[in-house]
């Protein structure tokens, strides 16, 4: 699965947005709002795209982490764990971006889950 330009100019725009929190750029986290909701697959594409592009700035991994990534997880996180589990295997620090999320939505169950992949 590729990535489209639309979604390719939204990774690019909320990284810059991220970087100089200008408000004109505001609109890239309601994008990305809007992806993790309702195409979870592209979703979680576009957050290992992200994470490979800043991951040498924990500032933004962070935000990261508690925008996209959690909301991602709390929204459709079945759908994608599996993705989850394998991205942490081949990239184990990525393990510092996942503990930057909270459980909100999960439920404990699943949380659990995200939580051993924290180790």
């Amino acid at each position: 699965m590729q990535l489209t330009k639309e979604t390719a100019s939204l990774i690019e725009a909320w990284i810059e947005f991220q970087r100089s929190n200008n408000p004109e750029l505001q609109w890239t986290v309601m994008a990305f709002d809007d992806l993790t909701n309702n195409n979870p697959q592209t979703a979680w594409l576009a957050l290992e795209t992200t994470y490979e592009q800043i991951k040498n700035e924990p500032d933004i991994v962070g935000m990261l982490a508690a925008g996209p990534l959690e909301d991602l997880l709390s929204q459709n996180g079945e759908k994608v764990f599996g993705k989850l589990k394998y991205y942490i295997e081949s990239n184990p620090e990525f393990k510092e971006c996942l503990k930057g999320v909270w459980q909100n939505l999960m439920s404990d169950d699943f949380y659990a889950r995200v939580k051993l992949l924290m180790e």
